[in-house]
């Protein structure tokens, strides 16, 4: 899940939201209102030698990819992500992006054998 961390490891924020999911100084729950809620098909693309495009469908607005065996770089500027330009994710990461209409996503592997599985949903 994409967020960052804020007080010390302490509050886990959903990023460029604001949106608190976890708070273990009070009762450590999980507040779930910041979930996705998957739409459509889980997909699994594992062609990632050249630049891929992720269309959403028109009734999402999140994105849960995770990235499987090695490493790929994604961009959602319109621009295409190359091996060396985008924000640079490991295997093993997982990650969930909230965006707005119009919003596409640019996939590329950066070591050859990447494969990413991914959820369109809403939050």
């Amino acid at each position: 899940m994409s967020g960052y961390v804020k007080n010390g490891a302490q509050a886990v924020y959903l990023a460029g939201t604001g949106t608190q999911l976890f708070n273990n100084t009070t009762s450590g729950t999980l507040n779930t209102s910041a979930l996705l809620s998957p739409t459509g098909a889980h997909i699994s693309n594992g062609s990632l030698s050249s630049a891929v495009t992720l269309t959403p469908p028109s009734d999402t607005n999140a994105l849960m990819i995770g990235i499987e065996d090695q490493p790929v770089r994604i961009r959602y500027d319109g621009t295409d992500a190359d091996a060396n330009t985008g924000f640079l994710f490991s295997a093993g990461d997982i990650v969930t992006f909230q965006f707005v209409a119009g919003t596409s996503f640019s996939v590329i592997e950066t070591t050859s054998g990447a494969t990413i599985q991914y959820q369109w949903g809403k939050i």
